[in-house]
């Protein structure tokens, strides 16, 4: 298995990477306007472990990798960061220090839904909307009674439902 620390940037990422059965470690800048980033990890065969701080717009990532086959791992960034021992930031030190929490099997693992996730409950929720507005509707028109004059297309796209 290939295990890869990534500290995550908008325009690159520097990664650690141990191969555990080669015994191979790389340390590298890749970009990802270029296509570089891709193109490693789609070069990467057998299973691969990423880890990563959380950070704000890592779906793009979360995405390439799913593609992948890869597995991602989101860490809670305030106890990675409160791990370090040295206190000096850099973007190697930050990807070899994600790389050794995992190897240690110490990350502090977060949970993030996945796409399939969110997409069942949006799904799930727009349904029960249209439900909703049904039963308004329905309820509505019986409320009132025919003689009221309204009917359920007096109801139709009303925003009742939330």
């Amino acid at each position: 298995m290939k295990i890869v620390g990534c500290d995550l940037h908008t325009r690159y990422q520097q990664i650690a990477m141990l191969d555990r059965e080669t015994g191979e470690f790389i340390e590298r800048r890749l970009e990802h306007e270029s296509g570089e980033a891709r193109a490693f990890y789609a070069a990467l065969a057998g299973p691969v472990r990423v880890g990563i701080e959380a950070t704000g717009h890592t779906r793009w990532f979360e995405r390439m990798l799913a593609e992948m086959g890869h597995e991602l791992w989101i860490g809670d960034a305030a106890q990675i960061r409160a791990s370090m021992v040295r206190k000096r930031k850099t973007d190697a030190r930050d990807a070899a220090h994600v790389l050794e929490l995992l190897l240690s099997e110490r990350f502090p693992r977060i949970w993030r839904p996945t796409m399939a996730e969110i997409r069942s409950e949006l799904r799930r929720r727009q349904t029960r909307c249209t439900t909703c507005r049904l039963y308004i509707q329905v309820g509505a028109c019986w409320i009132a009674g025919p003689r009221s004059g309204i009917s359920a297309g007096a109801f139709q796209g009303s925003r009742m439902c939330g």
